[in-house]
């Protein structure tokens, strides 16, 4: 009945969808009808069923060969000189061989048809069955030629020639589906080789792939084929995965492709994209996506990001495809796996015993009756094991598992990463995912507050401790029992200087009144400091913490400091900056308002939107808003003065309707940043790594000014503080300064 009704929508498809000149301009984007008959015909096509296939393109001396995994016997192995890596597209093979596109027979490598070139290149081939296509073509650019290339049993077809870029073409139900400028696919049917109908979405779209009775379109996102995706609904994006290498879903297909030994093919991200009943969303087989990275292999879950298992074999992987059961491996070696999906074991094994540099396979759900089996380490020491690898090839890949490490709540895992950002013989990138995980742990404060007890001696064969990354640690758990002992780190010369910010930030939030008589003998101690000094940003930051800390009495310990012509330039600006914050403008209109002379004059960037009470403030706020920033600033010495006996910290601008809230909360400062959110995502990003979070640690006075900020990897601290400054935060109405720490993730 289903190859019935498929026979049925086969001719009626064509009728719904207009069909027409392939790739015209006139073509209409999106008809509803079509798109849909187009889903109908792949629902009622019958599941391809064929036998499971390895491909692969030999080293030395140059070749192409194929294995069948399921009887386990070599097709053929001959030589060829392929310029791309070869492309499956049903029961054939396509490969670039000097000038000529070739079309090989799968079964056992026969040629069966070749046409030249004319200096385009293979961007891919597709096929179900004895119904093949591949593109030749010059690739992107504004000259861009491609021809379509459909072929029946081995042989040569229609050919359409077009003025366009097109992508990797997906082959399925008697359709073909062909990515082109970026933006569009075509589906033509292959008996007339006329469009049927078109999609055209606001989504890179480089690649079709076929996979079960579905085709998923895309290249940096990636969504199953259907009307839903020009609303943007269903896609899945290569932000929403954890990668080591930053790799996107695909390759871009607009690019001159790969050679046959490009070392691309040892880094990949692979995924099985499937859907759920009654959900157009992409999902991801075994709900966990896959990343290679020449030796090392990490299965990551989603959504959650959090690591499945890792494991690093002995040579570079060069083919992987997600099957049922689990990852099925290639390496350049020749040798064949499959890891369980669930903890990585080893299953199926097969020896081609060909040393390649590129493995593809053709399978419908290779599930073969091998068991796994093998002991399985813990997560946590299968992640360390990676992180130590003294490959150097695996530097991103091991601080990757640095960071999936860092995600594990298990307390032994702070000491694991203590232990790997102490060793500074590490690779850079590597050390600073270490130091970033440990001083985001939640968990394991024993191990921090040990840490910190330890102090650089000579006589005693003893280092200095992380000091930055566990003060962070500590202000993150709360862990009062670290102020002493960051304290003590203040005082000790052997403290780096750039830890010293973390520390002082530390202290802000976990000080107390204790603290203040430290802080101040190591002001008045380095006060001095050239210009310029690398202690300078610790001593702004330490005025800052002092402030917060002191209260009303800080005017007794910075007068002096600034009054003196010794003292350091930031020092004082910021010491000024704490004793007389300037009065704020009057801001015309809520979306209009500017920021305040401490935010806005620092970077020129964009004013925030005011908030009130953590969220948008309605027309009555906004006028008391406008109402009370026009009135002048009152100092925390006047604000006590004027207070009502019974009104606790008091009003700052006096009514009963418009009391301040007394704590600032993550979602103020949420709707403060809220204009800055993609700057600030974009900070992440840089040059040596993309951080999946980082942390802000704000301290604010009560009339909105901010007065410090800390961030958390401190690499992206000239990036994210300019931004910061530039928000506008809410008044509060309390005596001291108050600390708020917010995070930023992609």
């Amino acid at each position: 009945m289903r190859t019935l009704l498929f026979l049925v929508l086969s001719l009626l498809v064509p009728a719904c969808g207009g069909s027409g000149s392939a790739f015209s301009h006139r073509y209409a984007d999106n008809d509803a009808s079509a798109l849909d008959a187009v889903n109908d015909r792949l629902r009622a096509a019958p599941a391809p069923e064929v036998a499971a296939v390895a491909i692969g393109a030999a080293t030395s001396p140059p070749g192409l060969w194929a294995y069948d995994l399921e009887a386990g016997r070599l097709l053929f192995s001959i030589e060829a000189a392929l310029g791309t890596v070869p492309h499956v597209a049903g029961d054939f093979l396509v490969t670039e061989e000097g000038e000529d596109a070739v079309v090989r027979r799968l079964s056992d490598g026969r040629e069966t048809a070749r046409m030249g070139r004319e200096g385009l290149r293979l961007v891919g081939a597709a096929g179900e069955g004895s119904l093949g296509a591949f593109v030749l073509s010059t690739t992107g650019g504004a000259l861009a030629e491609s021809v379509l290339v459909v072929m029946s049993e081995g042989s040569l077809g229609s050919r359409t020639r077009v003025e366009q870029a097109l992508g990797e073409p997906a082959v399925r139900a008697g359709m073909i589906f062909v990515p082109w400028g970026h933006q569009n696919v075509s589906v033509l049917d292959a008996a007339s080789s006329g469009e049927i109908a078109r999609l055209r979405v606001d989504a890179v779209v480089g690649h079709a792939v076929a996979r079960g009775d579905d085709v998923f379109v895309g290249q940096t996102s990636l969504g199953r084929f259907g009307g839903h995706l020009t609303g943007g609904a269903g896609w899945l994006s290569t932000d929403d995965l954890a990668s080591a290498s930053g790799a996107e879903l695909y390759d871009d297909a607009y690019a001159p492709p790969p050679n046959a030994v490009s070392a691309a093919h040892h880094v990949r991200l692979v995924l099985g994209p499937t859907v759920r009943d009654g959900d157009l969303r992409v999902a991801l087989e075994g709900n966990a996506i896959y990343e290679t990275f020449y030796r090392t292999i990490f299965a990551v879950e989603m959504p959650g990001g959090r690591a499945r298992w890792a494991t690093t074999v002995r040579s570079d992987v060069v083919g992987a495809s997600v099957e049922p059961s689990g990852l099925l491996l290639a390496d350049e070696t020749g040798e064949i796996v499959l890891l369980d999906q669930r903890d990585g074991r080893p299953g199926f094994r097969a020896s081609v015993g060909i040393a390649s540099s590129y493995v593809t396979f053709r399978t419908s759900g290779f599930n073969p009756s091998t068991p796994f089996g093998g002991d399985v380490l813990p997560l946590r020491d299968q992640l360390l094991a990676v992180a130590s690898d003294t490959d150097t090839r695996l530097v991103p890949a091991r601080a990757f598992a640095v960071r999936l490490l860092g995600a594990s709540p298990e307390p032994e895992v702070t000491t694991n990463l203590l232990s790997l950002c102490e060793d500074r013989s590490a690779a850079p990138q590597v050390h600073t995912a270490a130091c970033d995980a440990l001083a985001a742990r939640t968990t394991g404060a024993d191990a921090v507050v040990a840490a910190l007890g330890r102090h650089a001696g000579f006589l005693t064969g003893t280092s200095a401790p992380p000091v930055g990354a566990l003060a962070r640690a500590a202000a993150g758990m709360s862990e009062r029992r670290a102020l002493p002992l960051l304290l003590a780190h203040l005082r000790d010369p052997e403290t780096a200087a750039a830890d010293l910010p973390a520390l002082l930030g530390a202290v802000a939030t976990l000080g107390d009144a204790t603290a203040l008589e430290p802080l101040a003998d190591w002001l008045r101690l380095y006060h001095a400091e050239p210009d310029g000094s690398e202690l300078s940003a610790a001593l702004a930051a330490a005025v800052s913490t002092y402030a917060q800390l002191a209260g009303p009495t800080t005017a007794e310990t910075l007068q002096p400091l600034i009054d003196d012509p010794m003292t350091n330039a930031l020092l004082r600006e910021r010491a000024r900056e704490v004793l007389a914050p300037p009065a704020e403008a009057i801001p015309t209109t809520l979306e209009d308002e500017p920021a305040s002379e401490a935010s806005a004059g620092r970077s020129g960037s964009r004013p925030a939107a005011a908030t009130t009470g953590g969220r948008a403030a309605t027309e009555e706020e906004r006028e008391r808003a406008i109402a009370a920033r026009g009135r002048p600033a009152v100092t925390e010495a006047a604000a006590a003065e004027d207070d009502p006996p019974s009104g606790g910290a008091g009003l700052l601008f006096g009514g009963a309707d418009e009391r301040l809230p007394t704590v600032v909360t993550p979602a103020m400062i949420e709707d403060a940043l809220y204009d800055f959110r993609r700057d600030l995502r974009e900070c992440l990003v840089t040059p040596r790594v993309t951080h999946a979070s980082a942390r802000l640690v704000l301290v604010l006075d009560p009339s909105g000014m901010l007065l410090m900020v800390s961030v958390s990897p401190p690499e992206i601290q000239s990036c994210v503080e300019p931004l910061a400054r530039s928000a506008s935060y809410p008044r509060f109405d309390a005596r001291g300064r108050q600390t708020v720490t917010y995070e930023i993730r992609r």
